[in-house]
């Protein structure tokens, strides 16, 4: 596994660390700098010629702050090694999600690797880098709250909520649990002006 996780991170690398061709980085690099400069985020598009006052909610505000300090830390091949870090843990956490799981960890890394391929022309220095992080960490806590619901769930099904102690109690029991559970005896509920499905 350890020699498949390495294999998929400097194929990832090789996707990243490229030259760059983004034009955008220079305006994200010089709004970062701004918003250093001015210890806040503007209110207005400062770059348009031709409406300059235009109210302009900077959504990329944090990425371009950090992307204007990893340049004046270290300039354009900063940056470059930078966002090939940000790719690094992203797809290698992908990887370490969909093992966890249950995928068999070399179809993990297979997948991972074509998705970092299909998507290797995203892979430039802009703020979006910043997103396949979050899309995993989503993955990560829609994972973590499907395990803790289903944990939650046999918790109150072994609560005691429709107990069946003994062999006359199943059949209560199972009046309890259908009394929980839709069934397809009953009609639907619809909406009003909607007919239901029969």
């Amino acid at each position: 596994m350890i020699a498949g996780v390495a294999a998929l991170l400097a194929f990832v690398a090789s996707l990243a660390l490229r030259p760059m061709a983004e034009s955008d980085l220079f305006f994200h690099l010089k709004a970062g700098q701004e918003i250093l400069l001015r210890h806040g985020l503007p209110r207005t598009n400062l770059f348009s010629f031709t409406y300059p006052n235009y109210p302009d909610l900077d959504t990329s505000w944090l990425a371009e702050v950090g992307a204007a300090l990893v340049y004046r830390w270290g300039g354009f091949p900063a940056v470059v090694v930078a966002k090939t870090v940000v790719l690094l843990l992203a797809f290698g956490w992908a990887a370490r999600l969909a093992v966890r799981r249950g995928a068999a960890p070399a179809a993990a890394l297979v997948a991972v690797a074509a998705a970092a391929f299909v998507g290797r022309d995203r892979l430039v220095e802009r703020p979006l880098v910043l997103s396949f992080l979050g899309e995993v960490a989503t993955l990560a806590a829609i994972g973590a709250l499907s395990e803790r619901s289903g944990r939650a769930a046999r918790r109150v099904d072994g609560a005691g909520l429709c107990p069946a102690e003994s062999s006359r109690e199943v059949q209560g029991r199972e009046r309890c649990m259908a009394a929980k559970l839709p069934s397809r005896d009953r009609a639907p509920a619809t909406l009003p002006g909607f007919l239901p499905d029969r």
